[in-house]
């Protein structure tokens, strides 16, 4: 009886499956439309009175989502106002919608990556695996592995795309 052989493992490729290093990220969200009067225009008094009644630590050691209306209007120094209060506690704060914070996540996690074993490889980035994993992903972390990997391919070890082939040095 023939055994069943790993054609792949056997090649030397290796996988990158982005959904599985780069998980989606757990975040608090903090709205600052709820310190706004009618949730859209910012009360100097009114806005630093409710930062200082806040139990900011509830923030300790999180990530923290700063987002406000669209609509509203909020002068800068009421940003870096909450951030004199976050800091201490928050672990990161990103300020913008929960895509912004995917994408800090996503960048964060990626300029983390140790190369090394990858270093003269022959790399597959997984594709399709989770919906939280955006084109942007791909893109840091090809720009990454370019010029590292003797080449770089999407898809799936059985049936993947060429990306990126690393020239022979001429003699």
């Amino acid at each position: 009886m023939n055994a069943l052989v790993n054609k792949v493992e056997q090649s030397g490729i290796l996988v990158i499956d982005l959904a599985e290093l780069i998980p989606a990220p757990k975040y608090i969200r903090l709205d600052l439309g709820d310190f706004l009067d009618g949730g859209v225009v910012l009360r100097e008094r009114a806005f630093r009175l409710a930062l200082k009644s806040l139990a900011w630590e509830e923030y300790n050691g999180h990530s923290v989502l700063l987002c406000y209306p669209k609509e509203a209007i909020i002068p800068r120094w009421a940003f870096m106002l909450v951030m004199s209060y976050l800091n201490p506690h928050a672990k990161n704060v990103v300020v913008g919608t929960d895509r912004d914070m995917h994408r800090y996540w996503t960048e964060k996690v990626i300029s983390e990556v140790d190369l090394l074993s990858y270093r003269n490889k022959r790399v597959i980035l997984k594709g399709c695996t989770a919906p939280h994993i955006e084109e942007n992903a791909y893109a840091l972390m090809s720009n990454r592995l370019i010029g590292i990997v003797q080449s770089l391919m999407y898809g799936e070890p059985c049936s993947s795309v060429p990306v990126y082939k690393r020239k022979a040095a001429s003699a």
